[in-house]
């Protein structure tokens, strides 16, 4: 079955004002800190990753690398400018790491309901919110990224926007809980 008539465009919008909310928080929080230029091209690549998720439902394997190729290059120049160490980086892989190994194998034993999009973009939002978050960030963010998903997912069913044949992508859920994350970390 497909989708019901302007869901696609109606999640599409609704994605954008949030993931709009999220970046405008991470900006905020993050304003007078040194990490603000690699979070900002992490969230920027993440989000063009959720949003083509939602439109299309696929993540093009080349934006990850990329995405994951520009955020550790705005970090290694954030440690060559700052005097933060190489902890922060090093939780960051490790975080990255976590993720796309948590997903895979969730992938694995999905027989193949998560794609492999979802799998790479957990790389690349574990290697942030680790960074902020210590090295479990990168788990932190994709449980909270499912939790988010389930909670759509079943919001949507409950209000019949969606029936059980709907797709819904999981990119999104993922990318505005590791934004959430990072955010929330900031405040504590």
């Amino acid at each position: 079955m497909k989708d019901p008539p302007g869901y696609t465009k109606g999640l599409l919008y609704t994605w954008r004002g949030l993931a709009l909310l999220a970046l405008i928080g991470v900006v905020v929080v993050y304003r007078d800190r040194d990490e603000m230029v690699w979070l900002l091209v992490w969230s920027v690549f993440s989000m063009w990753l959720a949003d083509g998720d939602i439109r299309t439902r696929l993540m093009p394997r080349r934006v990850i690398y990329v995405g994951i190729g520009f955020t550790l290059a705005a970090m290694m120049v954030t440690i060559l400018v700052t005097d933060h160490g190489w902890t922060p980086s090093r939780d960051g892989i490790i975080g990255g790491l976590s993720a796309f190994v948590a997903l895979l194998v969730m992938r694995v034993l999905s027989s193949g309901a998560i794609g492999g999009g979802d799998v790479r973009l957990a790389a690349l939002l574990g290697l942030g919110v680790s960074t902020v978050m210590g090295p479990f960030g990168g788990l932190v963010a994709v449980a909270a990224g499912w939790l988010l998903h389930g909670a759509i997912a079943l919001t949507g069913l409950a209000k019949r926007l969606l029936t059980m044949e709907s797709t819904l992508p999981l990119g999104p859920s993922l990318v505005l809980a590791s934004m959430a994350c990072v955010v929330v970390v900031a405040l504590l």
